[in-house]
């Protein structure tokens, strides 16, 4: 791997270069281990159901492919169509909140691991590993509404048991999935238009913030994310992407990381 995670003096864990690399070079490709379509494509075509890639004409099945309908099974996709996170949807189209969601996928993925290995699948075992904030007191009311829709839609589709659920995704594990969330989230834009929040595993999770980034993220047609360095680098040089649009003025880009991510920029 080109890219390593370090403690980085004063900065707390980081991302360097193990070796010397040059502009335009892949440091990392990954897919997100949670995601949500904020909106569709806009070039016409339906998406596939796993990578968001296009479906080929009359396609029935939601998945482009059949690596992708083992790879949607294998993440709990079917469990998770027995469910009906109507509720959750709602809130998601009315007031863009997308993170209810992400853990109704990590659930799904987490029950169907158990069920095929006995044990907790990767994206499950990444996500638990991200970094998390705690949420504020007054949240809690709207955080406990949500719980309740989510873990009601699987114990009422027959997915699980309500005695499961106490153990495998208690309220203050869901509350630290919405944390994690809220420090982690990206938001990419597929070169189809295609608008989808995620969260990514590992690595991609550690790059820390820079204004002035040295790495790019983009994906093309899928949701397969790559982290591109942007100019030359040599080996130790931390690498850093930018949480937010560089375009933006100055004081909307410290607002936003102020509020979002809790740090100020000088």
């Amino acid at each position: 791997m080109a890219a390593v995670v370090r403690e980085i003096a004063g900065r707390g864990r980081g991302v360097v270069a193990q070796q010397s690399l040059a502009r335009g070079s892949v440091l990392l490709s990954c897919a997100p281990i949670a995601q949500v379509v904020k909106s569709p494509a806009t070039d016409g075509a339906a998406s596939c159901a796993h990578c968001l890639g296009p479906l080929p004409p009359n396609n029935t099945r939601g998945t482009c492919c059949a690596a992708c309908a083992e790879a949607r099974e294998r993440a709990g996709g079917a469990l998770l169509d027995r469910c009906d996170l109507g509720k959750l949807h709602d809130e998601h189209r009315e007031y863009g909140r997308k993170f209810p969601l992400f853990a109704a996928g990590l659930l799904a993925n987490l029950l169907a691991g158990l069920a095929r290995d006995r044990k907790p699948p990767d994206a499950w075992q990444h996500a638990m590993a991200l970094c998390f904030t705690d949420l504020p007191e007054e949240a809690a009311p709207v955080l406990a509404e949500e719980y309740a829709a989510l873990t009601s839609a699987f114990v009422d589709a027959g997915v699980t048991t309500r005695a499961s659920l106490d153990l495998l995704l208690p309220l203050t594990t869901y509350e630290r999935i919405l944390g994690a969330a809220q420090l982690n989230a990206f938001e990419l834009t597929t070169s189809r238009g295609l608008v989808l929040s995620c969260l990514l595993p590992s690595v991609a999770s550690m790059f820390n913030h820079d204004c002035d980034p040295s790495v790019h993220v983009a994906c093309d047609t899928t949701h397969e994310v790559a982290f591109v360095a942007a100019r030359d680098m040599q080996a130790g040089d931390e690498l850093c992407i930018s949480y937010v649009d560089t375009s933006l003025p100055f004081e909307e880009r410290r607002r936003a990381l102020q509020q979002q991510y809790g740090f100020d920029i000088g």
